[in-house]
């Protein structure tokens, strides 16, 4: 596939995302949300791989609107020990933009899907632009166990998939009705295709890739939320390990979310 259409979507994409957000808040609807996010973690780890062993700053901002929601997501690293990007401190090294549609199953109220599409531009970087596209399916139960697709359009041959479960216990701590915590909990495991591995680490076999576990305290206060949180990652398959640069990792995470 020709990936230069790919170098100029890097510049046509924030544009384009931008124009949604303006002409949804121009509708002046209850129905558009718009959410804005800071995070802080003490590593990246993504899919079980250590993309920084140390400090970064996450920010985000998306928009909703009838099912749809575009959003813009970015990691900002704050010291020189990236994994992706050496001596990279006070630079973004990704940019992820990311178009979703999500909704339930016509009848099914505790059955929802996602379908959609993201855009993944590394700044800072040796690493090309690349886009996925995925579905998820999710049962609003007791729990709530999800398993998610994801295929990747240029740079690797190959999908991930993902399956977890979450689940909340609401207002373990209430103060007032708008001022209260929850606790939150999940796990998830991944499996890579042959292709996905090769792509990634070298590997042309289909494996069980990592496991991830997660815990999280939100507190909320009115339209805002801080939250923290610690989670869990390993690799489990032996060849992978072996190809990335720590198996397992711990870290921490503290993030600030507010809405209108």
């Amino acid at each position: 596939m020709n990936l230069s259409k790919y170098s100029r979507m890097s510049f046509m994409l924030p544009v384009l995302l931008l124009a949604v957000y303006l002409q949804l808040a121009a509708a002046a609807e209850p129905a558009v949300v718009s959410e804005i996010s800071l995070d802080y973690y003490s590593k990246y780890i993504w899919r079980g791989q250590n993309l920084n062993n140390s400090d970064v700053l996450q920010p985000a901002l998306s928009v909703s609107a009838y099912g749809f929601t575009a959003s813009v997501w970015s990691n900002l690293d704050l010291t020189d020990k990236s994994q992706t990007a050496p001596g990279n401190s006070g630079n973004f090294s990704e940019f992820d933009f990311t178009l979703d549609y999500s909704s339930s199953i016509r009848g099914m109220d505790k059955v929802a899907y996602s379908l959609g599409v993201i855009y993944y531009r590394f700044p800072h970087t040796p690493y090309t632009p690349t886009v996925e596209v995925y579905g998820t399916v999710q049962l609003d139960l007791v729990a709530t166990p999800f398993i998610s697709w994801y295929r990747d359009l240029a740079e690797v041959d190959g999908s991930y998939l993902q399956a977890g479960v979450g689940h909340t216990i609401g207002k373990i701590v209430v103060i007032n009705e708008r001022c209260y915590c929850d606790l939150a909990a999940g796990a998830s495991l991944g499996w890579g295709s042959a292709g996905y591995n090769r792509g990634y680490f070298g590997m042309a076999k289909d494996h069980f890739n990592d496991f991830s576990v997660s815990a999280s305290l939100p507190f909320s206060f009115g339209a805002w939320t801080i939250e923290l949180s610690i989670h869990y990652s390993t690799m489990l398959n032996d060849a992978i390990a072996a190809a990335v640069d720590q198996k397992d990792n711990t870290w921490l995470g503290i993030g600030l979310t507010t809405g209108y």
